[in-house]
Parts: structure tokens; C-alpha cells; sequence
């Protein structure tokens, strides 16, 4: 799976991903490495990753691979309510309607 959505994003010439549910941060973490991939290609653009979940506890343990791997400068991790926290993104000056390219979904839905 990752593998496909890292070739969306050579594809699309991804900046901003949204992932909603970060859990031990194996996808984060591909998410990431494929956007260094993009910035080593492509320089001068931003890319980032930025990342939700409802508890840091299970993030934690991503956190340590993000950073042994060299790409956690790429990752924003935001704790709390993702239904807010989306909001409050749209809010944010970077970010906005149509300012992602994509968003991958993979929490608890019933929620």
C-alpha cells in the first residue's frame, strides 16, 4: 500500500499530505521518506507531512524511526480531536482549502 500512495505522490508532485490516524507511524514514516525523495529530486519546494491522532502514546513509538531515518524535520504532529484539528488548519495561514494534495485516512472512523 505505501508503495502505491508514494508513487500518487511522484505523480502528483505531492507538498502536503494529511494522514488522519498516525498509530505506530509506518505509513507517516513512508509518507516522509517519499517526500525527501521528492526534495532531493525536485529542491527549493516545502513538503510536509502532517500528521493526526487522538493520542501520542502509539506516535511515540514512529517518532524514533522518523528521526533515525532523517525525515521528522518533515513531519508535523499534531495531537487531539482531528475533526479540529483539521479546522484549525484550514485556518492556518500555509494551509487552507485546496493547499493539499493528499489525505489519507486511517483512524477510527466511528468516532
Amino acid at each position: 500500500m505505501a508503495n502505491l500512495l508514494c508513487l500518487l505522490l511522484e505523480i502528483m508532485d505531492a507538498k502536503k499530505v494529511v494522514e488522519v490516524g498516525v498509530f505506530r507511524g509506518t505509513t507517516t514514516l513512508a509518507f516522509a521518506i517519499c517526500l525527501d525523495g521528492l526534495n532531493k529530486k525536485r529542491p527549493g519546494q516545502i513538503r510536509t507531512v502532517i500528521c493526526l491522532d487522538v493520542s501520542s502514546e502509539y506516535a511515540e513509538t514512529g517518532q524514533s524511526y522518523w528521526k533515525e531515518s532523517g525525515v521528522d524535520h518533515l513531519i508535523d504532529l499534531r495531537i487531539g480531536d482531528a475533526k479540529l484539528s483539521l479546522t484549525t488548519l484550514l485556518e492556518e495561514q500555509d494551509y487552507g482549502e485546496e493547499s493539499v494534495d493528499l489525505c489519507f485516512i486511517d483512524a477510527d472512523k466511528l468516532r
